[in-house]
């Protein structure tokens, strides 16, 4: 029994790591559209100052020669950051569902063994009555038996119907 709440229990705690596990899948999820849609903002503006004479994709005004490389480069460093932590949780988000996957059939596991272990309680509480049927059974055959030796004991020394034999 004490085994049995044990595994119970150890469900429930995997059931638990399960859903932190899907709400972290789900918050990288979601911040990894938001990296993607950074990324594509970036590959934008990069775009719009590739062309020779490029304006400010904030402010509008031109810009120099110098001062459109270092934005293109600024833009090239910002999108490989966002693109190296997109992989990232794209990474912890492919552990997270292994994880989850590895408790899922550790929970199924569990809840066979849990299944097999209450069918084997069944059957050992029908073989522990019929174990209590069979004693009972056995001390009233050892009763009848003493009663059987008692009645042959005064058959062999003529001792039964004493009055019908006083009579004859």
């Amino acid at each position: 029994y004490k085994r049995q709440v044990q595994r119970e229990s150890e469900r429930e705690a995997k059931q638990q790591e399960i859903k932190e596990l899907s709400n972290e899948t789900a918050s990288l999820r979601t911040r990894n559209e938001q990296v993607k849609g950074e990324i594509d903002s970036l590959h934008e503006k990069s775009e719009l100052l590739q062309v020779a004479e490029a304006h400010c994709p904030l402010c509008g005004q031109g810009l120099s020669e110098e001062h459109r490389v270092r934005l293109v480069g600024e833009f090239s460093s910002e999108i490989a950051e966002n693109e190296a932590l997109y992989q990232a949780h794209q990474s912890k988000i492919e552990e997270l569902t292994a994880r989850s996957q590895v408790l899922e059939q550790e929970i199924q596991a569990i809840g066979r063994e849990l299944a097999n272990k209450g069918a084997l309680q069944k059957q050992e509480a029908t073989l522990e009555k019929s174990l209590a049927e069979a004693k009972g059974a056995a001390e009233k055959l050892v009763k009848q038996g003493e009663k059987l030796a008692e009645l042959d004991e005064r058959l062999a020394r003529g001792k039964y119907a004493e009055a019908e034999h006083a009579e004859l």
